[in-house]
């Protein structure tokens, strides 16, 4: 009895273990066919919903927005989307929506209309187009704004007038637009016109210059005669506010023109040359000339300084012979164009703004711009020995360079004025120096630059001997200053000079200094001959060799 009870209980119990194993797999599959079943009705609703398309958000409106797609300019309904997330140059997808309530632009009377609205906007935004306000033309009701797009192009847009001033719309200002309408989504600020206020006083004197006497008694005959005796030339005769300095480079043409603002009381000084003015955009070329004229204007006018000198520097590219180019985009024309316009005196300037112009290549400067300036000023070569120590021992000062202890010693204060004739009589010993192109005297490439330029390479030197012997030096410097120098002209140096000071600069460093510049110097001076001999006949004097054509 007991083996058959026992029988049953394991039969009943295989039973139900079949039964939960088969409820087990209806369940599975029950979960299964639920999961199939929301698979399909996601299909079948996505497929019941109207196609959309992407389209550029162009202005937000009370009631519809204003949408740019790829049928044009579309109005549409904002859907089921939030107004606030709805901003112009967002990207959106519209489509069409059924609507409880037949809207004006529904596409039947049915009780539920089909509209076409925003299904969804995007986090992404259209790309921009970056343009610049060249100039606002305002109207009674609406302006038009002429936009730069391209450096050879310009757009026009009509704003309301309203529209504008909410903008803060102006002249010289960067916007950002849609590219297909040109709305305008983003503002910018006005560009730094503040670098041509960037302004200096000089510090050097006429007394700094050294030579060029004939120069400096032009521009004290032309500028500072008048200031001082301003009743009777006022009466007479007549300021030169506008000169033009020729002659090669390095010759101190520069110089000249800071010292000459130096010596005005409160005279401002800007530095222009073609790179700060000449620009891709349309336009923006001889507004960055017009703007550097009315800067320096309205300064006067504030009383800022009392003077003002504008001074152009390379003047040949600035001002190149018009018609030379036909197939460029006629940017320097249009320059030259505006140049003529301030220079001619159409638009009166100020008798305290002077204009100095410098460059080495004057036949490339064009002839009606030439003969615009009140005086042309020669700025030569030194050519003797007298005018070429004149500039040494402006370099060459007590104050500014270390001397050589055994100069002091043999000579003592007079030690500068011995170096300096010695320096001077080695520029004027006979050698040709060899370039690449040709040969040249020595004596043709001595300049103010070159003698500036191998006083401070040889201080250079004499200051980096002092260092490389200076006790009590850091090890990883001292070790850095062997690696580059040998040990055997260290321990020279140290026997030599029995301290630091005593090392200064004698003609030893002055002839390497000099043979540092010499082919650099030559070579630029050939390429100027070179450069004039293929524009014009050259046969000035500053040219150093005749080229004969």
């Amino acid at each position: 009895m007991g083996d058959l009870e026992e029988e049953k209980i394991k039969k009943l119990e295989s039973e139900l273990h079949t039964k939960n194993m088969r409820v087990r797999r209806l369940e599975y599959d029950l979960e299964s066919l639920k999961s199939e079943k929301n698979r399909l009705v996601g299909f079948i609703n996505e497929s019941k919903k109207p196609p959309a398309y992407a389209c550029t958000v162009v202005e937000a409106r009370k009631k519809d927005v204003l949408v740019y797609s790829p049928h044009g300019l579309q109005t549409v309904s904002y859907g089921d989307v939030k107004k606030e997330d709805v901003k112009p140059g967002k990207y959106a997808l519209i489509g069409n929506m059924l609507t409880g309530t037949p809207p004006l632009l529904s596409y039947s009377t049915r009780q539920q209309a089909s509209v076409l609205a925003i299904v969804e906007v995007l986090d992404k935004c259209a790309p921009l187009l970056r343009a610049r306000i060249v100039s606002i033309d305002h109207g009674d009701e609406n302006d038009l704004v002429v936009l730069s797009t391209d450096p050879y192009y310009t757009r026009s847009l009509r704003l309301d007038k309203q529209k504008t001033i909410e903008l803060g719309l102006k002249p010289n200002i960067s916007v950002d637009c849609l590219p297909e309408t040109l709305d305008i989504i983003n503002v910018g600020t006005v560009e730094d016109v503040a670098k041509y206020e960037v302004i200096e006083r000089p510090t050097t004197s006429l007394d700094d210059v050294g030579g060029l006497k004939e120069a400096k008694s032009e521009l004290i005959t032309s500028l500072i005669a008048p200031i001082v005796n301003p009743k009777d030339y006022d009466m007479y005769g007549k300021t030169s506010t506008k000169i033009l300095l020729f002659g090669p480079p390095g010759c101190g043409k520069t110089m000249l023109a800071k010292a000459l603002s130096h010596t005005l009381d409160n005279c401002g000084f800007y530095r222009i040359n073609a790179a700060e003015i000449h620009e891709m955009w349309v336009g923006k070329s001889e507004e960055n000339l017009r703007n550097i004229f009315k800067t320096a204007i309205k300064q006067l006018e504030e009383k800022k300084f009392d003077y003002m000198t504008l001074f152009f520097d390379e003047f040949d590219a600035l001002a190149p012979h018009r018609g030379v180019h036909p197939g460029s985009s006629g940017v320097e024309e249009k320059v030259v164009g505006e140049l003529l316009t301030w220079l001619e005196g159409f638009k009166p300037l100020p008798p305290n703004l002077i204009i100095i112009a410098a460059t080495n290549m004057p036949d490339l400067v064009d002839s009606a711009v030439r003969q615009r300036f009140d005086k042309l000023i020669e700025i030569t070569k030194p050519n003797d020995k007298a005018s070429v120590r004149e500039i040494v021992t402006k370099y060459i000062v007590k104050s500014k360079v270390p001397i050589d202890r055994k100069l002091l010693d043999a000579h003592g204060s007079k030690a500068w004025e011995v170096l300096s004739d010695e320096f001077t009589g080695f520029l004027f010993e006979s050698e040709r120096i060899i370039t690449g192109t040709s040969q040249i005297d020595r004596k043709e490439i001595i300049t103010g630059r070159l003698i500036s330029q191998t006083v401070e390479n040889a201080k250079e030197l004499a200051l980096y001997d002092r260092t490389i012997i200076k006790k009590n030096m850091p090890p990883k410097f001292k070790k850095l200053f062997e690696s580059v120098d040998s040990l055997d002209r260290i321990s020279e140096l140290k026997k030599e000079y029995k301290t630091v000071k005593d090392i200064g600069i004698n003609m030893r460093y002055l002839k390497n200094a000099f043979n540092m510049n010499k082919y650099e110097r030559a070579e630029e001076i050939v390429s100027s001959q070179m450069m004039y001999s293929v524009q014009k006949k050259p046969d000035l004097p500053w040219m150093g060799v005749s080229y004969h054509m």
